[in-house]
């Protein structure tokens, strides 16, 4: 994958473009917990989950430019697509990751924002910007159903008054 120079370099290459009938897609990701990876299994087990991660995102872009934008963050640009081929590379993303971490006995979770050039930018930064807004707008939204599950978990898992 590129590094954060990289991606800057390519979007340039590609955002120029954006506005002359071609437009882009900026696929912004953030592994979820990649702190407490760290922390309980130490850093090789996070290095691992990195490079994982990163081959899943790259085989899933569809021929897109991806990078490591740092930490545990990872960027994909991509010749546009329509919201049905956006939706498709998203769940591509999370059921592999998902997998991967059930057969591995890992914690990896990610959450992915998106955003479209022009119309939401002519610039990575500005791009990466409005795809963060949505990351975490999904990641929020994960965050609530996971809270909710384990309430009703915890409801069923209580005596019955008799």
């Amino acid at each position: 994958l590129l590094n954060r120079h990289g991606l800057l370099a390519a979007a340039d290459c590609m955002l120029k473009n954006a506005g002359e009938g071609k437009p882009a897609t900026v696929l912004f990701a953030d592994l979820n917990q990649f702190k407490e990876v760290n922390d309980r299994y130490g850093h090789g087990v996070g290095d691992r989950v990195l490079a994982e991660f990163a081959q899943i995102f790259k085989e899933s872009a569809e021929l897109g430019v991806c990078g490591r934008w740092g930490g545990d963050e990872f960027v994909a640009l991509l010749p546009h697509r329509d919201e049905a081929a956006i939706r498709q590379i998203v769940e591509r993303i999370e059921s592999r990751t998902l997998a991967w971490s059930q057969g591995n006995g890992l914690p990896m979770a990610v959450s992915l924002g998106v955003s479209h050039a022009p119309q939401d930018g002519h610039d990575l930064v500005t791009l990466l910007s409005v795809a963060d807004i949505h990351l975490y707008q999904n990641k929020s939204q994960q965050q609530d159903k996971a809270d909710a599950a384990t309430f009703y978990r915890n409801l069923t898992d209580e005596p019955q008054a008799s």
